[in-house]
């Protein structure tokens, strides 16, 4: 039950995510590196286009649903790395306003994860981790008051994130598990 919780909210949570993306790229046009930011760009479409492809077969799947968890996690994985390149890649060194919309898409794309993805703890770690410990760890390497500040800030709130979503994993499963012993 909780993988086709997980599946049934992810497509249009990886559309919106999708959305978001080209509007940061849009909006960085001309602010970062174009050969950078086409790179990721690419790369981006490239790990999520997996995703629906996935959810398309889900739902016209013969099979348990259990068995589809592995694979959402895996391309999970590689769609929260994609946004964490962000973090890494497109950074300015010393541009503040650029440096704090890319920290800023990629703590509300992390949030919106989080919400999307409460009901399977592992699937929301695949997702969020690796989208925002990279930009942590980024920023902390800058040396600079704002670097340490952003990047503690952001590793709090990752950790917070993580936290939030595995009492709500549990919750979910406590609760399909009263469900299904009452309906015996």
């Amino acid at each position: 039950a909780q993988a086709e919780m997980l599946f049934d909210q992810t497509s249009w949570g990886s559309v919106v995510a999708t959305v978001f993306a080209l509007a940061l790229a849009w909006h960085l046009y001309g602010s970062v590196n174009t050969t950078s930011l086409q790179l990721w760009v690419a790369l981006k479409l490239l790990a999520v286009a997996p995703r629906f492809v996935l959810a398309w077969h889900f739902n016209r799947r013969e099979n348990d649903a259990a068995a589809w968890l592995l694979p959402a996690k895996g391309l999970l994985f590689l769609d929260g790395l994609s946004w964490g390149l962000a973090g890494v890649l497109l950074l300015p060194s010393a541009d503040v306003a650029t440096t704090t919309v890319i920290v800023a898409t990629l703590a509300g794309v992390a949030a919106i994860g989080s919400f999307v993805l409460h009901v399977r703890w592992l699937a929301c770690v695949a997702y969020v981790a690796p989208m925002l410990a990279p930009l942590g760890v980024s920023l902390l390497l800058r040396g600079s008051s704002f670097g340490v500040y952003g990047g503690l800030t952001i590793l709090a709130f990752l950790g917070l994130l993580l936290r939030a979503t595995r009492r709500s994993d549990q919750h979910v499963a406590e609760m399909l598990t009263l469900r299904f012993r009452n309906e015996r």
